[in-house]
């Protein structure tokens, strides 16, 4: 890893190309790579070290397609440490990055951080900072387990508005609504009390500013 980190460099004409790999590598925190080979490296691992080569040339901007796809909350979470170490501070390049839907925690906290643009068949939806999307300008696609019957009813008491996304007829082994992503505090208090397993909690698409 760490000879092509340098070739890389020294391709790009880095000064001191070899030291600039070396401290690259272990700002990201991979230094424990340096003697391996990229081909002996799990996909997540070989992802980072792609990082570490995108940005030891000092680059502007930084872009990653899906990087978090196919990957397990552990492994997810250790690839976004990376992302953020490689891409935070005031000479770091600009991150952007891709996914069709946000299924785990590491894609929710990395989104939470920046704006985010909205694309359905190459068209744009919409774009908004982060924040506004948590306070409700965006649908959310939520699945639970059974008919959710109870859950309906725990919502509505809460004034939250359900909208119908599933007709299968009963019995159901799973239940789909669309609602406010602002409503997703009372959707996981409602869940709580009236024990209904959430199986799928997806932002879908923003509303119309």
């Amino acid at each position: 890893v760490l000879p092509s980190l340098r070739f890389v460099a020294e391709l790009f004409r880095m000064p001191h190309g070899a030291q600039v790999a070396k401290q690259t590598l272990h700002a990201l925190g991979l230094g424990q790579f340096a003697g391996a080979y990229p081909s002996a490296l799990e996909p997540t691992e070989r992802c980072a070290v792609s990082l570490a080569m995108a940005v030891v040339t000092r680059p502007r901007l930084v872009i990653l397609e899906q990087p978090f796809d196919g990957l397990d909350d552990l492994r997810a979470a250790w690839l976004q440490e990376r992302i953020l170490a490689a891409c935070s501070g005031d000479d770091a390049p600009r991150l952007v990055w891709s996914c069709e839907r946000l299924m785990n925690a590491a894609q929710h906290d990395l989104a939470s951080t920046g704006d985010v643009v909205w694309l359905q068949y190459g068209q744009l939806l919409g774009a908004a900072p982060a924040a506004e999307l948590a306070q409700g300008s965006a649908l959310c696609l939520v699945r639970v387990a059974g008919d959710g019957a109870r859950l309906k009813r725990a919502l509505n008491i809460r004034g939250v508005v359900l909208e119908s996304t599933d007709d299968t007829r009963a019995p159901k082994r799973t239940s789909a609504w669309r609602m406010l992503a602002g409503s997703r505090r009372e959707l996981i208090a409602a869940a709580v009390e009236t024990e209904t397993p959430v199986l799928d909690l997806q932002l879908i698409k923003p509303l119309a500013g």
